[in-house]
């Protein structure tokens, strides 16, 4: 396992914020989002029971797990994990439904620590250069006022020490929800959805890691992927929050 460095002054200033909130929770306990304990000076929206709970594919630890299966043949990528089942009626639903559509935006950066601790631990970020969050077009991202993909990097980041990199592909159409398509009409919307953006030619002879929150058909990951294999000497991986079951 390689975990980087981190700076001297981030350190500090993620010191001093939990400093901060040890402190502030002398006075106004922080309780876990999902089952009410208080949460420890090193826990955050989730306690450490909670996440323990979450269901684990253990895919990082996996060759030829079930998300590289199922984009064998689509396009070449350097590895790929999905850290836990995304099911009907469990906690995991409404974590994801909670940042994606209520604004919980420190709820998907701690998912992202979750999962870059998994990650780190296994070895799977070993040889990434960045990470690269799935865009939102710009008429969603007004909308929503962030891009939870961003969010989930930032905190695979924090734990990790691989940077996130912006704007090497970006989001140029958007056909609304996708919820009802089956894998072929997703796919055939999905391929008009991403272009390479101003920062492309950052990634020049790295190996990114695009990140997502949900694997469902594997056709939004596709279609991002695709524009950035048109740079030179670029390696590609993925890893997405959530695997969804049906």
């Amino acid at each position: 396992m390689r975990i980087r460095k981190m700076p001297r002054v981030l350190f500090l200033a993620r010191s001093l914020k939990r400093c901060l909130r040890w402190i502030w929770g002398l006075f106004v306990p922080e309780l876990c989002q999902s089952c009410g304990r208080h949460l420890l000076p090193n826990e955050n929206c989730l306690c450490r029971l909670c996440l323990d709970e979450l269901p684990a594919t253990m895919f990082e630890t996996i060759k030829d797990n079930d998300v590289e299966k199922r984009m064998s043949g689509r396009v070449p990528l350097f590895s790929a994990f999905s850290c836990f089942y995304f099911r009907r009626g469990e906690s995991l639903r409404t974590y994801i439904h909670g940042f994606k559509y209520h604004g919980q935006r420190e709820l998907a950066r701690e998912m992202g620590r979750e999962m870059g601790r998994r990650a780190c631990r296994a070895g799977f970020l070993d040889g990434y250069d960045y990470l690269v969050p799935v865009p939102l077009h710009p008429s969603r991202l007004a909308k929503r006022g962030y891009n939870q993909s961003q969010l989930i990097a930032e905190g695979v980041s924090e734990v990790s020490g691989v940077p996130v990199l912006l704007h090497a592909v970006e989001r140029v159409a958007f056909y609304g929800s996708q919820t009802h398509l089956n894998a072929e009409e997703r796919y055939l919307n999905a391929r008009r959805d991403f272009a390479l953006g101003p920062k492309a030619g950052l990634a020049a002879g790295r190996t990114v890691l695009i990140i997502d929150d949900v694997f469902t058909t594997g056709a939004t990951c596709e279609a991002c992927v695709e524009p950035l294999l048109r740079i030179e000497g670029l390696r590609v991986g993925l890893a997405t929050l959530a695997y969804a079951v049906h």
